[in-house]
C-alpha cells in the first residue's frame, strides 16, 4: 500500500535491466552452490533479459566507447604503485607519521596489498575479499614444468576454477603471510585487522583516485577497485602476447568468456600490434 511505497526511500519501483542481470547472475550462483553441496538436485533456469526498465545512456560514460572498461595507463599505474608503496608505510609527502595509529598503517597495507594482487591475478573485487589461505597453492609444478603460485576458487562468479597469478601477486601472499597473525586455512588473506572480512575500501581508493588526479581515465571512466581487474586484462593482452598467451587462455584465468574479453579490451591488442599489422613501425612526419 502507500505505507510501503512511501518507506522505499530511493529505491526505484522497477529496477534497470542491469541490476535485474546482476540479481539474476547471483541467484545462478546460489543455485550452483546448492548442487555442489546436495541442497538441490539441478540449477534453476533464471532469466531476466526484458524484466528491467531502459536506463538512458549517459554519453561521456558510454559514448561510442561503451564496451571499454576503466584502466591505467604505463605511467599512471607507475605512478599509483610508487604512491602506494611510500604511502602505506606512512611516508607520503604530506603524511605525519607520529598521527598514524596502527589501524589506519594497517588499513593503508592492506589497499596497497589489494591493488598490487588484484592487477597481478586478475580476481575480481568479491573473489579477492573471499579468498582464503586454504585457496592458495604456492610453487605448484605445472604439467610443462613450470613452477607457479596458484589459486582454487570454490565460489567465485562463475563457478570453480584455478587461477595462475604473477609473481608479484604472489609476493604479495608472501608477504600477508608472514605479517599476519591469521594465516589458518579458514582465515582471509586480505583480513580485517583483527581477523575476520576486511571492511569495504573502496571509498579510500576513491578518495586517493582523487587527490591524484586519476579518478577518471581517458575515456571519462570513472575507476575503481574493480578497474584493478580491467587492469590485469589490458596488460595481459598488451605484453602477454609476447610470452605467448593467447586470449583463450586469458579468458579461462578471469573466469570469464573470450567474447568478453574482445568486447571490452581488444582495442588494446590492436593498437598495441599497429606495428605488426601495418608490416612496418612508421612515425607520423613531423
Amino acid at each position: 500500500g502507500k505505507a510501503a511505497l512511501s518507506s522505499r526511500g530511493n529505491v526505484v519501483e522497477v529496477p534497470s535491466q542491469k541490476s535485474c542481470e546482476m540479481a539474476a547472475g547471483h541467484l545462478r550462483e546460489l543455485w550452483k552452490w546448492a548442487v555442489r553441496n546436495g541442497h538441490a538436485v539441478r540449477v534453476l533456469e533464471i532469466d531476466a533479459k526484458g524484466q528491467g526498465r531502459a536506463v538512458k545512456k549517459n554519453a561521456k560514460q558510454y559514448g561510442a566507447a561503451d564496451s571499454r572498461r576503466g584502466w591505467f595507463d604505463d605511467d599512471e599505474y607507475k605512478k599509483l604503485t610508487t604512491f602506494l608503496r611510500s604511502w602505506a608505510k606512512g611516508k607520503s609527502a604530506e603524511d605525519n607519521l607520529s598521527r598514524l595509529t596502527a589501524r589506519h598503517l594497517y588499513g593503508r597495507r592492506l589497499l596497497r596489498d589489494l591493488f598490487l594482487f588484484m592487477t597481478n591475478s586478475g580476481l575480481r573485487t568479491g573473489e579477492a575479499k573471499q579468498l582464503r589461505w586454504k585457496n592458495v597453492q604456492f610453487d605448484h609444478e605445472m604439467s610443462d614444468g613450470t613452477v607457479a603460485d596458484l589459486l582454487q576458487l570454490t565460489d567465485g562468479k562463475t563457478g570453480a576454477r584455478t587461477v595462475v597469478i604473477r609473481d608479484e601477486a604472489g609476493k604479495v601472499l608472501r608477504r600477508r603471510m608472514g605479517e599476519s597473525e591469521f594465516v589458518s586455512p579458514d582465515d582471509f588473506v586480505f583480513c580485517a585487522i583483527h581477523g575476520g572480512s576486511h571492511p569495504d575500501v573502496q571509498k579510500v581508493f576513491r578518495a586517493l583516485l582523487v587527490d591524484l588526479g586519476m579518478l577518471e581515465d581517458e575515456m571519462g571512466q570513472t575507476r575503481t577497485l574493480y578497474s584493478c581487474r580491467h587492469q590485469y586484462a589490458t596488460f595481459r593482452l598488451k605484453y602477454g602476447g609476447k610470452e605467448g598467451m593467447t586470449i583463450d587462455e586469458l579468458a579461462q584465468n578471469m573466469g570469464t568468456s573470450v567474447g568478453y574479453i574482445q568486447k571490452h579490451y581488444s582495442h588494446k591488442t590492436v593498437e598495441d600490434a599497429a606495428a605488426r599489422l601495418v608490416g612496418r613501425k612508421r612515425e607520423l612526419d613531423g
